[in-house]
């Protein structure tokens, strides 16, 4: 078995990896990070397709990542989530990915996306803590309650940045807005029981969407913003000009992020949230963690099929 493991994580914004080297201990020492704004998801949610221009330049990262990965001898998996699980010409790019690149992608479901995002942040957790996960995807949201480390309902729901953008986020005036809202309110409604949030819940935010906000928003020198803050964040974030947005954001979440910030509140809004925490580790984590638990200094408890109800989810 190799001593070096490195994870993929092919996002509808953005294509991550992680490499990683296991310690006697059971840690793992990050040994190379990468993150290319690929946005893979380009015409999916508008067309249906992958658009060629993004094929490419995914197809050009995920080589630059196999070759790092080969000169490391690592053993790799590759996970590719809502973008590529929803596109008509998916087994296209499945194919070219593993022909061209030499990596072979595994498209996640959203529960199963879920799950690894709750194993990614969730895994030291003591065992009675109750917590909640959002992570605000580009074309899903995935939402976890959990005990410990062990998830007891997962969500997936039809929410993200880059698809809420491509859908209605075409003008950047008050219209737009109300129109966001609207929207994203009626799918969380339609997809989330209201009681997905308990008062003892620690309310976690994974992905790299909500850090972008919650830097924005939340008190100097602290990682966590209230519901009301998030609210006066999303007005704030709507009334800035493009660039503005890319002067606090990143050229890569500009355009974008007024729809993150949308989403993030109607969640945030159903469930009654209090305050929510930023955190940095997320999916990408929970495959590394995934391949490593086989090692005999790694090993951790994993709940059987029948403790993880699978919720009704998008």
């Amino acid at each position: 078995m190799r001593d070096t493991v490195a994870a993929i994580d092919v996002g509808t914004n953005s294509v991550r990896l992680m490499l990683a080297r296991a310690r006697r201990d059971g840690a793992l020492d990050i040994v190379c990070e990468r993150r290319d704004a690929v946005r893979a998801g380009e015409g999916v949610f508008a067309s249906g397709s992958i658009a060629p221009a993004a094929v490419e330049r995914l197809l050009t990262v995920l080589a630059r990542y196999g070759a790092i990965c080969r000169a490391f001898d690592a053993e790799v998996r590759a996970v590719a989530t809502s973008a590529v699980r929803e596109a008509d010409n998916r087994h296209t790019v499945l194919a070219r990915a593993r022909r061209d690149t030499g990596v072979e992608l595994e498209v996640l479901s959203g529960r199963e996306e879920a799950r690894l995002i709750c194993r990614g942040v969730l895994g030291d957790q003591p065992p009675h803590a109750r917590s909640l996960v959002i992570d605000v995807g580009g074309g899903s949201t995935e939402i976890i309650s959990a005990c410990g480390s062990r998830p007891l309902a997962l969500w997936s729901v039809a929410l993200g940045a880059v698809r809420l953008t491509e859908r209605l986020g075409k003008r950047d005036d008050g219209d737009e807005l109300r129109t966001l809202r609207a929207h994203a309110r009626a799918i969380v409604a339609d997809a989330l029981p209201r009681d997905i949030a308990e008062p003892t819940h620690a309310v976690l935010g994974s992905s790299g969407m909500i850090r972008a906000i919650v830097g924005f928003a939340a008190p100097a020198g602290t990682t966590s913003l209230t519901r009301r803050q998030l609210t006066r964040a999303v007005i704030d974030i709507a009334a800035m000009t493009a660039d503005q947005r890319r002067a606090h954001f990143g050229v890569d979440r500009a355009d974008i992020v007024t729809a993150g910030a949308v989403a993030f509140e109607a969640i945030a809004e159903h469930a009654r949230l209090d305050t929510i925490a930023a955190v940095r580790t997320g999916l990408i984590d929970g495959v590394l963690a995934e391949m490593t638990r086989a090692r005999p200094a790694m090993a951790t408890a994993r709940p059987t099929p029948g403790d993880v109800r699978l919720a009704a989810g998008r």
